[in-house]
């Protein structure tokens, strides 16, 4: 209102004669008094209104995304405590709570539970199949990694886990033990024979 009287009061400040409409320039630039006066006064008035709600909700606004984000980050944080280093508890934005534990990187989830995955000697965790993965040149035998034998004329075949022999050389059996009748696969001549090899 303080506003609105000085806006009154500047319009009646000055003197010079008027025109029929109520209007005259004299020291100022032509303007009017009287009723378009007060129409100009009025609607000025109006727009600070208008530009003091929209300044108060702006600032309802900001104070509420703040609120949440602090909420969030109250929740976030009392939802890892919960969590161990068998497995991760994180909120959950969309219901409010706390997440379903999940099983942390080399543990998967048997039972309910979140174990840890046994990786052996020669192999490395595979987190896509939450299990392991022999290296290179070995292959899983009773849950080990174990080295693939590969002989003379021959190459290793990753695909396959085995050794497949060069062009122009097969695979045999052959006895490498008569006493305990050990037996081993190698890589000869297509022109050899198994009989000359046993002898």
């Amino acid at each position: 209102m303080i506003f609105l009287y000085i806006l009154i009061l500047s319009a009646h400040s000055h003197s010079g004669n008027t025109d029929t409409s109520g209007c005259h320039a004299g020291l100022e630039p032509y303007h009017c008094h009287g009723a378009s006066a007060s129409s100009q006064v009025e609607s000025r008035w109006l727009e600070i209104q208008e530009e003091s709600r929209a300044s108060i909700a702006k600032m309802e606004w900001q104070n509420t995304l703040e609120d949440i984000r602090k909420m969030a980050e109250a929740k976030h944080k009392e939802c890892a405590k919960l969590s161990t280093k068998e497995y991760t508890i994180q909120w959950n934005p969309v219901t409010g709570d706390c997440s379903k534990p999940y099983c942390n990187y080399g543990f998967k989830e048997i039972d309910n539970k979140c174990l840890k995955v046994y990786v052996p000697d020669n192999s490395v965790y595979d987190d896509k199949t939450k299990s392991f993965a022999c290296n290179y040149g070995f292959k899983e035998v009773n849950n080990e990694c174990i080295k693939v034998y590969v002989p003379d004329n021959a190459h290793y075949d990753d695909r396959a886990k085995s050794f497949v022999c060069y062009y122009g050389f097969k695979e045999v059996e052959i006895t490498i033990d008569d006493w305990t009748g050990e037996k081993a696969r190698v890589c000869i001549s297509s022109h050899s024979s198994n009989k000359h090899l046993n002898e």
